[in-house]
C-alpha cells in the first residue's frame, strides 16, 4: 500500500501544474474577494464559471492565502490527499485498495488533472464519499439522504458532472417511498437550487456563458461534433492507453458483477461518452477521461471479489497496470519536471499540461509567479477613466495580473454578447477553440459607452443584454429585458443570417477621415476601429500625391494599397511600433512610385495583426505632395 501511494504521490508532484483555464475562475475570485463582485469583467455581471461550489472554495483559500498560485494549488493537494485516506479507509480490502491507488498513479488523465486549478480534485473527493455512501443508502435512509447531499454538491461543483450522478440517485431511490426519497434529493440540491436562483437574478442567467459558447451557440454541426469528439478519445488511446483501457475494464465488470455500483458507474460513464459526442470532445487531452477512471478506481476499491488472502492476484494486477501505464506518453511518475513540448495527435486536441508546465509546473525551474493585477498600474496610464478594452485569446493568465484596469474582449468564451453568436467558420472550428468574429461597432461601443454597433437587429439585441448584465439588479426594465433575452432572440438570428458570416466590404468617403492628424486616443469619435475585413477609403477622384499621412493604432501591422477603379496598383506594409501601450498616431508613408505615377482613387487598410490589444483603429487621412 505504501508503495503504491508514494507512486501516486510522485506522479502528482511531478505532474502538479495550474492551467490558464483555472486562472479565468482566479480573476473572477480575485474580483469577488476585493469586493467588485463575482465578475470577469468589473463593467458586466457574466457567469464565467462552470463550478461555482469550487469558485467559493478558492476564493476562501484565496482570502487566507492573497497567492492566486497556491490557492489553487494548495488546495488541488489538499483534496488528493484526502481523497488517498478516504479511498484507502474505506477500500473493501487492502488489495482492492492497492489496484485502485495503482490505477490512478498510472492513468495520465488523472493525474494530469489532479492538480490543473481545475475543479477535478474536488470531484474525486466528493465522488469517494458518494461511492462509500452507496454501501447502506439502498438500506438506510439516512445515508440516501447523504448520497443526496454529495450529489448535489457534485453537480454544483461542475455541472456536468450531473452525468454521472443521476444513475446512483435513480438505484439507491428505488428501494425507498418514493415520496421520502424525492424530499431527500430536494433537500441535497437545495444549494444547487440556491446558486440557481441566485445566478438567474444576479447574472440573468442560470446558466453560465460558457455554456451558451461550446454548446447552444456553437452552430456547428453535429455530425463534426461526433467525428470530434471520436478523435479525441483516439488521441488519449495514443498519450494514455491505461485510461481508456480502465474505462473499458470497468464497462465489462458491471456486465460480469451487475452490481448496483457498478451498473451505475457503467451509465455513468456512457453518459459522459454521448455527452462529449454532442459537445464535440474537449481540447484538453484526457480532461473528459478524468472522473470515468476515478469512478473505476472506486469500483475496483469496492470489488468484494478481491480479498487479501489473494496476494498473488493484487501484485499481478498492479504490475498489469504500472506496465500499461509506462505506454503513456510520458509515463506518470516519470513526467519531465523541466518542461517538455508534446506532439500533437490529433487536430484540436493538445496536452494542455505540456504546454502550460514551463511556465506554471509546480516543479519547473522557469515557473513565473502570479501576481494578481500586477499589470494595473501600467494599463491605467492610458488617457481615459474607462478600463483599457483590449482583444485577446488566452485569457486567463492575462486576466488576472491585468486586474479590473483592463476590459477583456474573449472572442471564444468570456463576453457575453459574442459567446451567443455561432462560430464564426465552423469549417475551422476547433473543441474550445469556436471564434466567434466581432460585430463591427461592438469595440466602439465599448470603448465609449455608447452603442455604436452598425447592424440595426443587433444593436437592438445589445441594447436588451446590457440592461441584463448592466442595469440595476431588482429593476423592473431589467427582469422584463430577461425574459426577453431567454424568449427572443429574433434580432440576433437576423444579425447572423442578414451579416455575420458575409459582410459587405466596408467602404467610406474620405470625408470621414477628414481632421488634423495628430497623436490622439483609441476613444477619439474621429477613430474607428478595424474588423478583418479592413476598409476602403473612396478618394472621390483621382490622386496623384507623393505622400500619405495616415493614424494608425500602436503596435499592429497593417496593408496600404492603392487602388484605381478598384484595382490594385501598389501596395505597402506599416509596422506601427511604439514606446506607449495603446493611442492612435500619425504615420507619414510615401507613396509606391507606380501609384503616384498612375493615380488612384482608393485606398484600401488591411490589418495584418494586432500585437498588443488585439485592437486596429485608424483615424484621419491626408494626402500631399
Amino acid at each position: 500500500m505504501a508503495a503504491a501511494i508514494c507512486l501516486y504521490g510522485i506522479a502528482v508532484w511531478r505532474a502538479a501544474w495550474i492551467g490558464d483555464d483555472a486562472l479565468i475562475t482566479m480573476r473572477v475570485v480575485d474580483n469577488f474577494v476585493h469586493g467588485d463582485g463575482m465578475r470577469w469583467n468589473l463593467a458586466d455581471r457574466v457567469q464565467v464559471s462552470i463550478h461555482p461550489l469550487w469558485m467559493l472554495l478558492v476564493s476562501g483559500a484565496y482570502t487566507i492565502l492573497k497567492d492566486p498560485y497556491w490557492s489553487l494549488m494548495g488546495l488541488s493537494l489538499l483534496c488528493v490527499a484526502i481523497s488517498v485516506i478516504l479511498l484507502t479507509r474505506w477500500a473493501n480490502s487492502l488489495g482492492t485498495a492497492i489496484l485502485a491507488i495503482a490505477l490512478l498513479a498510472s492513468s495520465k488523465a488523472v493525474c494530469d488533472y489532479s492538480t490543473s486549478g481545475l475543479e477535478n480534485p474536488f470531484t474525486m473527493l466528493l465522488l469517494v464519499i458518494a461511492v462509500h455512501l452507496t454501501t447502506r443508502a439502498a438500506r438506510s435512509e439516512r445515508a440516501y439522504l447523504g448520497l443526496c447531499i454529495v450529489s448535489g454538491l457534485i453537480v454544483l461543483a461542475r455541472f456536468d458532472q450531473s452525468l454521472v450522478v443521476w444513475p446512483f440517485l435513480a438505484a439507491y431511490g428505488y428501494p425507498h417511498r418514493w415520496g421520502r426519497a424525492i424530499r431527500s434529493m430536494l433537500i441535497g440540491f437545495l444549494p444547487l437550487v440556491v446558486w440557481l436562483a441566485f445566478a438567474t437574478v444576479y447574472y440573468g442567467s442560470p446558466l453560465p456563458i460558457i455554456a451558451h459558447a461550446k454548446v447552444f451557440a456553437l452552430g456547428v454541426d453535429s455530425s463534426i461534433l461526433a467525428e470530434q469528439a471520436l478523435r479525441y478519445y483516439a488521441d488519449s488511446w495514443t498519450r494514455d492507453p491505461i485510461s481508456i483501457v480502465a474505462i473499458a475494464f470497468g464497462l465489462l465488470l458491471s456486465i460480469i458483477r451487475r452490481s448496483r455500483l457498478s451498473t451505475c458507474i457503467a451509465i455513468g460513464i456512457v453518459s459522459i461518452f454521448v455527452y462529449c459526442l454532442r459537445v464535440g470532445g474537449d481540447f484538453m487531452s484526457g480532461r473528459f477521461l478524468f472522473t470515468p477512471v476515478v469512478l473505476v478506481a472506486l469500483c475496483i476499491a469496492r470489488e468484494s471479489s478481491i480479498t487479501n488472502r489473494r496476494r498473488e492476484f493484487v501484485l499481478v494486477g498492479a504490475a498489469a497496470i504500472v506496465g500499461l501505464g509506462l505506454l503513456s506518453r510520458p509515463p506518470t511518475w516519470l513526467s519531465p519536471t523541466d518542461g517538455y513540448r508534446s506532439p500533437n495527435t490529433v487536430r484540436g486536441v493538445v496536452d494542455e499540461r505540456a504546454h502550460y508546465y514551463h511556465e506554471l509546473g509546480l516543479a519547473s525551474s522557469a515557473r513565473q509567479p502570479i501576481v494578481a493585477r500586477a499589470l494595473e498600474p501600467l494599463l491605467q496610464a492610458s488617457d481615459s477613466a474607462r478600463p483599457l478594452v483590449i482583444v485577446k485569446r488566452a485569457v486567463g493568465y492575462f486576466g488576472v495580473v491585468a486586474g479590473c484596469a483592463a476590459h477583456i474582449v474573449d472572442p471564444l468564451l468570456t463576453d457575453p454578447l459574442l459567446a451567443r453568436l455561432p462560430v464564426a467558420q465552423p469549417s475551422k472550428w476547433l473543441p474550445g477553440h469556436g471564434t466567434r468574429r466581432i460585430p463591427r461597432g461592438y469595440l466602439e461601443t465599448l470603448t465609449t459607452g455608447e452603442n455604436k454597433i452598425e447592424h440595426p437587429s443587433l444593436r437592438r439585441f445589445y441594447d436588451n443584454l446590457e440592461l441584463v448584465v448592466r442595469g440595476p439588479v431588482f429593476s423592473k426594465k431589467r427582469f422584463a429585458a430577461m425574459w426577453k433575452l431567454w424568449t427572443d432572440d429574433g434580432d440576433l438570428e437576423r444579425y447572423v443570417e442578414e451579416e455575420y458570416r458575409t459582410a459587405p466590404q466596408r467602404t467610406w468617403s474620405i470625408d470621414r477621415f477628414r481632421g488634423r492628424v495628430e497623436v490622439m486616443s483609441r476613444f477619439d469619435p474621429r477613430v474607428l476601429q478595424l474588423d478583418s475585413d479592413g476598409i476602403v477609403v473612396m478618394l472621390g477622384q483621382v490622386k496623384h500625391a507623393s505622400r500619405i499621412t495616415v493614424c494608425l493604432d500602436v503596435h499592429d501591422t497593417y496593408r496600404v494599397t492603392f487602388e484605381n477603379e478598384s484595382k490594385s496598383v501598389a501596395a505597402i506594409e506599416v509596422s506601427t511600433v511604439a514606446q506607449v501601450l495603446e493611442g492612435v498616431r500619425p504615420h507619414e508613408l510615401a507613396v509606391p512610385a507606380a501609384a503616384m505615377k498612375s493615380g488612384f482613387d482608393s485606398i484600401r487598410i488591411e490589418v495584418l495583426q494586432c500585437d498588443a490589444d488585439g485592437i486596429a483603429s485608424i483615424g484621419p487621412i491626408e494626402l500631399s505632395q
